[in-house]
């Protein structure tokens, strides 16, 4: 705890090419359920490849990576390892902070949770206003885009009022 001042946690954003399912569980609990192919682990590894590399330039003594039974870093040798690395896809450690798509919007009830404005179908007085209503990953950090669609839905629901 001494040199916690010295840790820092750093993360890479990575444009996927998989989906995944959200389903309701018995009780009414909402699982998410997500597994990445041989591309998005390639592209996992080579961008906490390029975080290291940024991390011992800003002067590092070792990064830890989120590989099961991957050995930590302790200098910019080590990367070419790490770039030629097989990483299996089932040992890394993954989260998301920008789940998007899971309550697409669109003109047909068939296909989309919600309407071009973001109620939702079959249920009054439902409205969702988050990356939920994207088609799909957009690939970047989503803020911009939710906050214009928030507000537009937001505009058009008290209009409607």
């Amino acid at each position: 705890m001494a040199e916690y001042d010295h840790v820092v946690t750093a993360g890479v954003l990575v444009e996927d090419s998989t989906t995944g399912r959200v389903r309701a569980r018995i009780g009414g609990r909402a699982v998410a359920t997500y597994d990445i192919d041989e591309r998005d682990a390639t592209a996992i590894v080579r961008g906490i490849a390029l975080l290291a590399e940024a991390m011992f330039a800003a002067g590092a003594r070792r990064v830890m990576v989120p590989f099961e039974g991957y050995p930590d870093l302790t200098s910019g040798d080590d990367l070419p390892a790490l770039r030629d690395a097989r990483v299996d896809k089932r040992g890394m450690e993954l989260f998301t902070v920008h789940m998007m798509g899971t309550a697409a919007m669109g003109a047909d009830p068939a296909r989309h949770v919600c309407d071009p404005f973001g109620s939702v179908f079959g249920a009054e007085a439902l409205h969702v206003a988050d990356a939920s209503l994207f088609p799909s990953p957009v690939g970047v950090n989503p803020m911009e885009t939710i906050m214009a669609l928030a507000t537009r839905n937001a505009e058009r629901f008290l209009d409607a009022r």
